[in-house]
């Protein structure tokens, strides 16, 4: 934004969604949070005078705040540096009415922590709902990211080394179908010279339960071969058996890198600025009316669709539809007023109308006379507006002669909200709160929260108690019966709300009234995602007088639901929990090491690898003097230019990075590293970024080692004064050789052949010189091939328009199935140098031949 921006803190104070700031004055305790500053409308929200409050701890402004998650998440917030969603948080105490905010805390320096909250408590119960949901998506994109950083595959197998479940991982690289690949079938994308070594090791990991590791050439879905390092490693059960093996496959061949510039990071209040959902507009006002827009927050950019650089050059007029309000008449009365509040159509980029509600007032920045004001997209209040009135002129009708059943049933809705936003020890003991709830209500003895599956073995429904308030000890929680014997077979057969005021009048005849004595009954269906999976009632063996009322039938119907909502949050929470916990296995299991670090590059997480060659503590955290890193050429990388910082400064992955890491007294290590961006908040800038570390220092060597042989192979190639050829066999369907193929030639050989290097290699020898037939070479070379003996003649060649003869040796190459010859031209058995243009691959006929049959006659 320009620098005639308004200043953020006077922005916080006229905007009317709640803003506060607190310091953590001891790290160690959540309880030292005290407030240091509190806009206006952070009072109105809760009903205090923040300027009374100012310098006290939040524990004296707010006792009961110890009985919510809120204190103590805002400390680690304060601690970590890390922005928390806490969604919503349900207070109230002595002097704060019991309300339901939707909260979001961000951190600032000096242990400082940044909370914006909203009233929502007529939507609390939904949002938690969809919050826990939402926390359930971003751990499965955690989790997809993390296998993304860790390797190019990651594969499960059976205790037996076989694989038995689908790996999608695996089919998308190899093109393998499931069925190609289940048991030992994957052995068959591996290269056929690679195989035998690969299944031997694989075999002796299994049979031992060691770890394996092996490299290998594996077939792509596009038919070419990559190199690969596989690494596995046995998943142990409690009692130490094998119950699977996880393994990765990493590419080796090729290395990546990437890097982008992205603008520099908000400030704190910039940061607390776009927190607010709201849209936030300031502009100034001059002679001739509205100037463009000085200051907005990012809810403005996604709303209307236009780049920030856009927005700046526009003016309210850009955005208001005239034929809905005049703009320059709710200016004229905002000068007077100071503050005004309005109702608008708003204009976005791709033609959208939205009706929007502003709150605006007038504030003087760098002595300019400027308007802030907050928009808010109004179409669901108006909507809910019109619905409410169409409402109210039925509710009129009826509200007196429904008072006092709408207070009793208010009163206990609120113990089923408490019950519902409170926190207890465990599910089991929030459901029992809801029974014991419902038996006082109901006035009934027994409260039972069932389940009611299927019985595999018969096919027959099953009633089985998953919670229970009763004083017969013996209904406890596992206790099952068939759904017939218990008086929930009518609701889950009519999947409605069930009454019986005395079951020895209207179902005599029910095993639970005949057979347990049970007479009054009211029982509902719990429906989670749109299926009954179970019921909610209360019995008693005493008839109920004047059976069960409208509203009591509504109740139990809205405790359902409650009970209801709390189990699918239950079974999402137990779903975020198994993939979290998987997914540390497979981090805990691989040898490679991972690490994830926040978004200050801090070390959040790691495993037992990372710790071990990244110089970290056993806690994860980074030592006090980080071990060296250096890149290819062994220069030092600054602590900036680490994979992990650089994901965080551009947003974009980093992959096959190979730096080395220096630990004390140790020769370097060297690792090929990948890093990719978490971003859980949706907001475009990494949260978090998973890191993995692949030791390369094994195969860096080899590679190191095979370049300086190649280098004195081409040297000592170039410096020879003699022709050197090396061929591989061409051969039929029936493996007979049928010619030979150049597949290298040194610069003498070029010069005596009189033919360029490039016009050679790759080329067959009877297509460039037939001659070699009739003078005998051909069957000479294949002798050498399938012998394996040595042949070394001196011989004349006068064929393919040569004249001379050559004194050659040829050598097999076994490993290429092909040979190698060294010649030179001769006279009267002294080497002479040759002329241009004389032949390249002769033999003497003079000497001894190979037969027809491989032999040497």
């Amino acid at each position: 934004m320009g620098s005639s921006a308004p200043s953020a803190p006077d922005l916080l104070d006229r905007l009317p969604l709640g803003v506060s700031v607190y310091r953590l004055d001891d790290p160690a305790d959540a309880r030292s949070l005290r407030l240091v500053y509190a806009n206006a409308a952070s009072g109105a929200a809760i009903g205090l005078d923040p300027t009374r409050e100012v310098g006290r701890r939040l524990v004296e402004v707010l006792p009961d705040i110890g009985e919510t998650d809120a204190l103590e998440r805002y400390a680690e917030v304060a601690r970590t540096g890390r922005p928390a969603n806490l969604g919503l948080v349900t207070y109230g105490d002595d002097r704060v009415p019991e309300r339901t905010f939707q909260v979001e805390a961000v951190p600032l320096p000096d242990h400082q922590v940044g909370v914006v909250f909203e009233d929502v408590s007529s939507r609390a119960e939904l949002r938690a709902l969809r919050a826990a949901r939402g926390d359930l998506a971003r751990e499965e994109a955690r989790y997809r990211s993390l296998i993304e950083a860790t390797a190019a595959i990651v594969w499960v197998t059976a205790p037996d080394g076989t694989f038995v479940e689908d790996q999608p991982q695996w089919r998308a690289v190899t093109g393998q179908t499931t069925a190609e690949l289940t048991g030992a079938g994957w052995i068959d994308a591996v290269h056929p010279d690679d195989r035998a070594e690969t299944l031997a090791a694989w075999e002796a990991a299994v049979a031992a339960g060691t770890p394996y590791q092996v490299e290998h050439r594996l077939r792509l879905a596009d038919g070419g071969y990559r190199w690969m390092a596989a690494r596995a490693a046995p998943v142990r059960g409690a009692g130490g058996a094998v119950v699977e093996w996880v393994g990765i496959h990493a590419d080796i061949e090729a290395e990546r890198a990437a890097a982008e510039e992205l603008a520099a990071s908000e400030s704190r209040f910039q940061t607390l600025f776009d927190a607010i959902s709201d849209v936030v507009l300031v502009y100034p006002l001059g002679p001739d009316g509205p100037e463009p827009f000085v200051a907005f927050n990012q809810a403005a950019v996604d709303l209307y669709g236009y780049a920030a650089d856009e927005l700046r050059a526009m003016t309210p007029a850009d955005l208001v539809d005239p034929r809905r309000v005049d703009l320059r008449a709710a200016l004229v009365e905002l000068r007077r007023t100071r503050r005004s509040t309005f109702e608008s159509v708003h204009l976005t980029k791709d033609g959208r109308r939205l009706p929007m509600s502003t709150s605006a007032q007038l504030a003087e920045f760098d002595g300019r006379l400027c308007v802030i004001a907050l928009c808010r997209d109004d179409t669901e209040r108006r909507q809910f507006r019109r619905e409410l009135s169409r409402a109210n002129l039925g509710l009129e009708r009826a509200v007196a002669e429904r008072t006092a059943r709408a207070e009793a049933f208010a009163e206990d809705l609120k113990i089923l909200h408490r019950i519902t936003t409170v926190e207890h020890d465990s599910p089991q003991a929030r459901y029992e709160a809801y029974l014991r709830a419902g038996c006082e209500m109901f006035d009934l003895p027994v409260g039972i929260l069932s389940a009611t599956p299927i019985d595999e073995a018969t096919d027959e429904q099953l009633y089985r108690i998953e919670a229970v308030v009763s004083p017969d000890s013996e209904l406890e929680p596992g206790v099952t019966v068939p759904l017939r014997e218990a008086f929930c077979d009518a609701v889950i057969e009519s999947g409605e709300t069930v009454v019986y005021a005395d079951a020895q009048e209207e179902a005599p005849d029910h095993p639970a009234c005949a057979g347990r004595g049970l007479r009054a009954f009211i029982g509902t269906p719990l429906r989670v995602d749109g299926e009954v999976v179970g019921t909610l009632n209360f019995v008693s063996p005493e008839p109920r007088e004047g059976g069960f009322s409208a509203a009591e039938r509504d109740l139990v119907e809205v405790m359902a639901d409650a009970v209801a909502r709390r189990l699918s949050l239950d079974r999402a929470e137990a779903a975020e929990t198994a993939a979290r916990e998987r997914y540390r296995s497979i981090v805990d299991t691989v040898e490679a090491g991972v690490v994830v670090v926040d978004a200050q590059a801090r070390v959040v997480v790691s495993n037992p690898s990372a710790r071990a060659f990244l110089g970290l503590s056993d806690d994860g955290e980074d030592r006090p003097a980080r071990w060296p890193v250096v890149d290819e050429g062994g220069a030092a990388i600054a602590d900036d230019d680490l994979p992990e910082r650089t994901v965080l400064r551009t947003g974009e992955p980093v992959r096959g990075r190979v730096q080395g890491i220096t630990p004390p007294g140790q020769p370097t290590r060297w690792y090929r590293v990948n890093a990719t961006p978490i971003d859980e908040d949706h907001d475009g800038r990494p949260d978090a970024v998973v890191v993995s570390f692949l030791d390369v220092t094994d195969y860096r060597e080899a590679l190191l080692d095979a370049r300086r042989s190649q280098g004195l192979l081409r040297s000592v190639l170039i410096a020879s004064p003699d022709g050197v050829m090396a061929f591989r066999s061409v051969r039929d369907d029936g493996g007979h050789i049928v010619d030979f193929e150049w597949t290298l030639a040194n610069p003498r050989a070029s010069e005596i052949v009189g033919r360029d290097v490039a016009d050679l290699v790759g080329r067959r020898l009877l297509d460039v010189l037939p001659g070699n037939r009739d003078a005998g070479l051909f069957d000479a070379y294949v002798g050498v091939v399938e012998t394996g003996a040595r042949y070394e003649t001196v011989v004349p060649y006068a064929h393919d328009g040569l004249d001379a003869s050559f004194r050659l040796v040829a050598v097999p190459l076994p490993t290429d199935d092909g040979f190698t010859v060294t010649f030179a031209d001769v006279v009267e058995g002294h080497v002479v140098d040759e002329a241009p243009g004389v032949a390249l691959d002769v033999f003497d006929v003079s000497g001894p031949r190979p037969d027809r049959a491989g032999g040497v006659a």
